[in-house]
């Protein structure tokens, strides 16, 4: 399964436009493609105002063919010039293809995606990655996946867990805290991620 998302950063004071045009292009984007689709605001990390929106399609087809359908679909192009002169900045896609997952089902209410970038021990650091999903649902009750980009950062790997609620995510943060296994697994990643290359979000369904 590939995880599409499209991140998007508003202008100053722009938070609230931007909101509304990501809720009505999410909707307008579903009905032209027949496809389910998740609008996102950030909640935690990065710069206030953060938003985006995912989409999942089994394969590459299937997402280029999302893509061909909305760049011809009046209503979107309309929605999407709407929406351009409250950003920053043109929105930012990103490609993941899930390799391990705890979850099924559609994404929650909440989610924290943290990303890693491996150094070239791959085959060790997938391992890790791996182990330390099924650690995480077994010891906090968080389903989750393990996604890798299809381009881009290839050597960057994202764990996202979902939640239905913030105080569901807080005691899961407490568990972990004094879960002896899962801190050991820390203390096994030397060597397997670059220094300084590991960021966690907080996202929240709009």
């Amino acid at each position: 399964m590939l995880i599409y998302a499209a991140s998007m950063q508003a202008r100053p004071g722009r938070s609230r436009d931007v909101a509304e045009h990501v809720t009505r292009l999410r909707h307008i984007t579903a009905d032209a493609t027949g496809e389910k689709v998740w609008a996102w605001r950030s909640v935690g990390a990065g710069p206030f105002g953060g938003f985006g929106m995912s989409m999942r399609f089994d394969g590459t087809a299937d997402l280029i063919k999302m893509q061909q359908t909305i760049g011809e679909d009046e209503k979107f192009q309309a929605a999407a010039q709407d929406l351009a002169p409250h950003l920053l900045a043109p929105a930012q896609i990103t490609v993941n293809q899930v390799i391990g997952a705890t979850q099924e089902g559609e994404p929650k209410a909440f989610a924290t995606i943290t990303t890693a970038t491996m150094t070239s021990h791959l085959t060790r650091a997938l391992t890790w990655a791996q182990g330390t999903l099924e650690s995480v649902t077994r010891h906090t009750g968080l389903t989750g996946v393990l996604c890798q980009p299809t381009s881009g950062r290839v050597f960057e790997l994202s764990w996202i867990f979902a939640a239905d609620s913030p105080e569901e995510m807080d005691t899961a943060s407490e568990k972990l805290a004094v879960n002896e296994e899962y801190l050991h697994r820390l203390d096994e990643t030397d060597g397997l991620f670059i220094e300084g290359s590991v960021n966690r979000f907080l996202l929240a369904q709009l």
